[in-house]
């Protein structure tokens, strides 16, 4: 065989490949839609609200973060089962977030649960100390977390 139709071979089964997974992605991940409709591909998202006023190191934080989000996603599987599989299919986006103390985490979490969404406290030593919210759609969860700056 030349090496045109061995370049030709490779490139139609390379074009093959890749319009095999577009369309399984579309059809399983909504990207179709989201072509067609303008919407964005990944529009929801976890949030982890940890308190900043703790005198916790990043390891015992993100061990809370992690019991949060299981938390979370096993709360979605009975209370919001159609965000958690959209979230499965775009990449389970998590973002974590800082609060000043309690009393904002707390408030955080009931306007969470106003709106709606999954809304876990984790406790240690009787103190809140993070919530995780969604997975949910991401405008609503910037609703209530999008003013909260980064950990």
């Amino acid at each position: 065989m030349d090496t045109t139709r061995l370049a030709v071979s490779a490139t139609s089964f390379v074009v093959g490949v890749v319009a095999a997974l577009l369309v399984r992605v579309g059809l399983r991940g909504g990207f179709v839609k989201a072509l067609t409709t303008g919407s964005s591909w990944r529009d929801m998202k976890m949030v982890m609200v940890v308190r900043s006023d703790l005198a916790i190191g990043r390891n015992k934080a993100a061990a809370q973060c992690a019991h949060a989000a299981i938390n979370c996603y096993k709360r979605a599987l009975t209370d919001a089962p159609k965000d958690l599989r959209r979230w499965e299919t775009q990449g389970q986006t998590k973002v974590v977030v800082k609060v000043s103390g309690e009393a904002e985490l707390i408030e955080v979490a009931e306007n969470a649960q106003a709106e709606g969404l999954v809304a876990v406290v984790i406790h240690d030593s009787d103190s809140a100390i993070v919530l995780g919210i969604g997975p949910g759609p991401t405008a609503l969860v910037d609703k209530v977390a999008g003013h909260l700056r980064l950990y």
